[in-house]
């Protein structure tokens, strides 16, 4: 054999690899654009015969890279899509799930991602789609999505200035529900087909139509819970703040079946001389099935009343997803200025969906109940 053969053949081989990786990025190109390619769009892009890049195409769909999303029929030719490689055999997406507050009309849907620039597209792109959502923002690894209970109606999603995906609306069942979305484009289609993989989803059905897919996400549904903690430490020892992350996860390991939600830390008026630590309150979101309502409060209550340092310590708790105005003002007064715990109480007292308990001592119930205002992620600027 010359000496030159297998020098001759490694380059042949890297052309190869070359010409697919030049097509490769062709089709990611036309998939970011149009949202799928077809074979002659391709040929036609990159100057190459169409049998060539059919011969491409083949390979392609043989080992997984892109898949045929619409069959050719009659004069139009099959559509493809570019996929995440290996299946998408690592998610972005953790956790997926919903509460549901029927007095109020509003569902709020918490998806946990590792990905931030993931939660930054999506939320983005669904506050632009309109639809049923209310509001989407971003607290921590959190996205949450509130939306309408009693609307469902058609999103316009596509091309840009076009949103690529948004929800149509809910359909509510027992204990569960199914997020309609519609999306546009192999980022968006491949955003959702990953959130199969997160806890808390129960399965995932779609449908093709035109240039668009429509999903039906189905997921566990919860009720919105918001418990305030204040003054749980003394003057060297305990910290609220740690105090509270401890209730939210021992929660969640006494009861199983409990989502945490959120941790977040208040500060009230800190010139307050028997306060520590300049004054801080803390607050807890969590998920909580129908059938543990009762049941979490009296763990969250003896989690607490075990583990504070303080005799002053109080606990409050609120369902629902909206924040009434009588505890918004609470917490506003108690930012500004010393406010009696009377006071406090009796601002909330006609309130059915808030309930404020002493564990050691009612000085706490004002930090409390003021925490309890944060859930709204307008109230700290999240939103």
């Amino acid at each position: 054999m010359p000496r030159g053969s297998s020098s001759n053949n490694s380059n042949k081989g890297l052309s190869i690899i070359d010409r697919g990786r030049e097509i490769l990025d062709a089709i990611r190109e036309m998939c970011r654009v149009n949202g799928y390619f077809t074979v002659k769009d391709l040929a036609s892009a990159l100057n190459k015969p169409r049998s060539t890049v059919s011969d491409w195409v083949k390979r392609f769909l043989k080992t997984g890279v892109i898949e045929e999303v619409e069959p050719a029929r009659g004069r139009s030719p099959a559509k493809y899509i570019h996929k995440q490689e290996s299946g998408i055999l690592i998610s972005p997406c953790k956790r997926i799930f919903m509460t549901v507050d029927l007095k109020a009309g509003l569902a709020e849907m918490y998806h946990e991602c590792i990905s931030v620039g993931a939660m930054d597209y999506c939320a983005k792109e669904y506050a632009r789609s309109g639809g049923s959502i209310v509001r989407a923002c971003i607290e921590g690894p959190v996205l949450r999505l509130r939306m309408l209970l009693s609307l469902q109606r058609e999103v316009r999603v596509g091309k840009p200035p076009l949103p690529a995906i948004g929800v149509i609306g809910l359909d509510l069942g027992d204990g569960e529900a199914d997020l309609i979305v519609k999306a546009f484009g192999g980022p968006a289609y491949s955003i959702v087909k990953a959130m199969k993989y997160a806890r808390g989803v129960l399965g995932i059905t779609w449908s093709k139509r035109g240039d668009h897919f429509y999903g039906r996400i189905r997921m566990k549904v919860y009720e919105h819970l918001s418990i305030g903690v204040d003054d749980t430490d003394r003057e060297g020892d305990g910290a609220t703040w740690a105090l509270a992350i401890e209730l939210m996860r021992e929660l969640k390991s006494r009861i199983g079946d409990v989502e945490p939600i959120a941790h977040k830390v208040v500060q009230l008026y800190p010139y307050i001389e028997e306060k520590t630590g300049g004054n801080y309150a803390s607050l807890v979101e969590i998920a909580v099935p129908v059938h543990a309502k009762e049941r979490v409060l009296e763990e969250a209550y003896d989690i607490v009343a075990a583990r504070t340092k303080s005799e002053n310590t109080s606990i409050a708790f609120m369902w629902g997803l909206e924040v009434p105005e009588q505890v918004k003002k609470v917490l506003q007064v108690a930012k500004k200025t010393r406010i009696s715990t009377l006071s406090a109480l009796n601002a909330v007292k006609e309130l059915k969906n808030v309930i404020v308990k002493e564990v050691t001592g009612t000085r706490g119930c004002i930090g409390a109940l003021a925490a309890l205002a944060c859930s709204d992620p307008m109230v700290l600027g999240l939103a």
